[in-house]
């Protein structure tokens, strides 16, 4: 029989090429689980559907920044680990919610243009304001890579979402036009074609590859690796959408209305919607966080976290652990890939099959199914499937060779894949960068 006793394996140190290095072992240690759940893809929940699922909802007090907004909120962003939100109001005042840190904001300046969005850096540690006329207003360690400030615009600009490395952000107009600065990519836009609606928001996928707007009447319109997973276009709304956000693994998406409406396609899981009321206001914003978490805010800058408590993804935990802990080293988040997520999943059953704890062959990978790929580090646990995922999280950092391929900043993606068998579950993670 099998000990019960957790175990990690030696991990992978980075490939910098596709020749063969040399691998070096560390000695086992205990860790933590991690369970890969996969939410069932939901229809869309219509204005005031009933959950089909536990939820709680939680209304967060404000920590910091402006006592109160004395101009109507406009946008909010989470904390990287969904404990906390910014709220920004249309003068750019800005409060704090949970573990949110104020950094600065445009309250009490003049401003040539209302405040429309806010996007925070995936560190956590700083975010970006945005105004209609495309100025850019850089806090905390957001650098400012641009703007369209002072430029002739066919439309004004609705919002903003930043790249997963926080070296670059997108800037979306209500005609649809994406206005590309630092490393973020220009895929596609609306712009120059007919819209039925204005388009009111935009997020963009994990990778950074992609991003999907939305217009006031739901219709999703998706660019680049942006899969389309549904849309609320051609349907009767009791109020206009205000907002969308994508979930952590790029797979699914929420919009939100007016009324607090939450309408979920893809992988995203429905908790609930927001009850505004005559002194709250509408719901102006949504933003996802991890574990299933979505957070609205209405004009007054009253916020509603809502959690799908079965639906819970410990996947998303263990993400965002390592996010966590690459911030706090300074480095640049690692983003959900799909084909590091396929071959962590394949591997992981077969671990899972043999009752063994033993590395793919990284460099035959590197010469074929990943070929695109220039660097790819591997980490490996087995143990209990009830033992918390920030737990594997403290085990790897414990372990100096496991702790350098999580902190790696060579890597900017990640696959995670488990399979539990009899109790005991596997796990493989794999890093990777193109």
């Amino acid at each position: 029989m099998r000990s019960p006793a957790r175990r990690i394996t030696a991990p992978r140190p980075i490939v910098a090429s596709r020749r063969s290095r040399s691998r070096r072992r560390v000695a086992p240690m205990a860790v933590a689980t991690l369970v890969l759940a996969l939410s069932t893809p939901l229809a869309p929940r219509l204005a005031g559907e009933a959950s089909a699922s536990p939820a709680r909802p939680a209304a967060l007090a404000p920590t910091g920044g402006a006592a109160a907004l004395s101009h109507p909120a406009v946008g909010v962003a989470l904390t990287t680990d969904g404990n906390g939100a910014w709220v920004v109001g249309s003068d750019g005042a800005i409060m704090t919610y949970g573990d949110a840190t104020f950094l600065g904001s445009m309250g009490g300046h003049l401003l040539a243009s209302p405040i429309v969005g806010i996007a925070a850096t995936p560190t956590g540690r700083g975010y970006w304001l945005v105004a209609s006329d495309g100025g850019i207003f850089s806090f905390g360690d957001a650098a400012f890579h641009g703007s369209m400030g002072g430029h002739r615009l066919d439309r004004p600009i609705v919002g903003i979402a930043s790249t997963p490395s926080g070296q670059g952000y997108w800037c979306v107009a209500s005609d649809g036009g994406i206005f590309s600065f630092g490393d973020a990519a220009f895929h596609g836009s609306m712009g120059g074609r007919p819209l039925v609606r204005p388009i009111v928001g935009m997020a963009s996928t994990p990778g950074g590859h992609g991003y999907w707007t939305v217009a006031s009447d739901g219709g999703i319109f998706a660019f680049g690796d942006a899969g389309f997973y549904g849309s609320m276009g051609g349907t009767a709304l009791v109020a206009p959408i205000v907002g969308i956000s994508a979930m952590l693994d790029g797979h699914g998406y929420r919009l939100v209305g007016a009324d607090g409406g939450v309408f979920s396609f893809g992988d995203a899981t429905f908790a609930g919607r927001g009850a505004p009321s005559s002194s709250t206001g509408p719901v102006v914003g949504l933003s996802t966080g991890p574990g299933g978490i979505y957070q609205m805010v209405t004009t007054s800058g009253t916020i509603v976290a809502l959690v799908a408590e079965t639906t819970i993804a410990p996947a998303d935990l263990m993400l965002s652990g390592i996010n966590q802990a690459r911030a706090a080293a300074g480095v640049a988040p690692v983003a959900p890939d799909t084909a590091l997520g396929s071959i962590a999943s394949t591997w992981s059953g077969t671990l899972a099959s043999t009752g063994t704890l033993l590395h793919q062959d990284l460099s035959a990978l590197l010469a074929s199914s990943l070929s695109s790929y220039h660097a790819l580090g591997e980490i490996l646990y087995d143990g209990p499937a009830s033992s918390p995922p920030q737990a594997a999280v403290d085990a790897w950092m414990a372990s100096p060779d496991h702790r350098t391929i999580m902190l790696s900043s060579a890597y900017s993606l990640v696959g995670v894949g488990t399979t539990t068998v009899g109790g005991t579950i596997y796990a493989v993670v794999d890093f990777g960068a193109h």
